[in-house]
């Protein structure tokens, strides 16, 4: 059906949001207009007409134990799409538009596009038997059975939504369920977010002002294909825990063991998502772009002791 300005019910003034495009305008405005029935809050219905789409690639590099050292990496490069962004059963996520619920289609909200994982085990040529074997049987015992051990991660960011919460009616669906359609980025907008460390203290995502990045972004038009939802990143993650045992044989039967395990090793500081834990970013809101949590633990030491007969 082919709205013109002229149908639009008298004295709204929305003619000019037709023709403009303008559809958060125009229902922000009709609500609690006197002629619409307001004997019915909202009316739920649940289908299963969404769709979603995964593609990968895998690589994987693996050592077999040989000379003290096993190791493996794998990375995985990854596009994950679907109509919400959330779980496909999340039934209390509203559409930007019920009649057509493809203008939501775009990455998943856990979309990671790249991700690497690698562990290795190192016996350290040390004492006797090894490479740098001694002929001290006390040397030997200082020296030897030493083992080096470690794993590390790494992650790209994932889609972080720009929402305006004080306006959120796009094609009528309103914000039923708290979720708000994401804004469209115009020309110079941030795709990509760090840590940016402010003369007054505070942390935000982006390396200009808050109110600045805000007027980077409009509402939806009629005339959007798809919202703005995958087009700003979070932040990427990467960490790194190892360890450092040792065996010690006492008797034939009787070792003693003891190592220093490293969480966090480098202490790396990562910091949580500015979003709320749905990843959206309120251009409404006080603390829109700030950062002040952690996301990362402090480097955390374990040292263990143990007998093995």
């Amino acid at each position: 059906m082919l709205v013109t300005p002229k149908t639009v019910p008298g004295g709204l003034g929305e003619g000019s949001n037709f023709v403009n495009g303008l559809v958060t305008n125009i229902f922000d405005d009709q609500i609690g207009l006197p002629f619409l029935d307001n004997q019915v809050d909202n009316f739920q219905t649940s289908t299963s007409n969404g769709n979603s789409n995964y593609h990968a690639g895998y690589v994987s590099i693996r050592k077999q134990l040989s000379r003290g050292l096993l190791f493996q990496a794998n990375y995985t490069y990854s596009k994950s799409f679907d109509t919400i962004g959330f779980t496909q059963e999340n039934v209390f996520i509203t559409p930007s538009d019920n009649f057509n619920p493809h203008r939501d289609y775009g990455p998943s909200q856990f979309d990671r596009r790249h991700t690497l994982n690698l562990f290795y085990v190192y016996d350290l040529p040390f004492g006797k038997g090894h490479y740098l074997g001694g002929s001290n049987s006390i040397l030997d015992k200082i020296i030897g059975g030493w083992t080096f051990s470690g794993q590390f991660i790494a992650a790209s960011g994932i889609p972080l939504d720009v929402i305006n919460g004080t306006s959120c009616e796009e094609f009528g669906s309103g914000d039923q369920s708290g979720v708000c359609s994401a804004l469209i980025p115009l020309s110079g907008a941030p795709g990509s977010t760090s840590a940016h460390y402010n003369p007054d203290g505070s942390v935000t995502i982006f390396g200009q002002p808050p109110a600045t990045v805000a007027g980077q972004f409009r509402g939806l038009l009629f005339a959007d294909q798809r919202t703005g939802h995958g087009f700003v990143r979070s932040f990427p993650r990467w960490n790194m825990d190892a360890a450092i045992s040792k065996s010690v044989p006492i008797t034939e039967r009787v070792k003693l063991g003891f190592g220093l395990q490293a969480i966090n090793v480098f202490n790396h500081m990562e910091f949580n998502d500015a979003g709320s834990s749905s990843s959206i970013l309120d251009v409404s809101s006080g603390s829109f772009g700030k950062v002040s949590t952690q996301y990362t633990s402090p480097r955390f030491l374990n040292l263990n002791i143990r007998v093995d007969f």
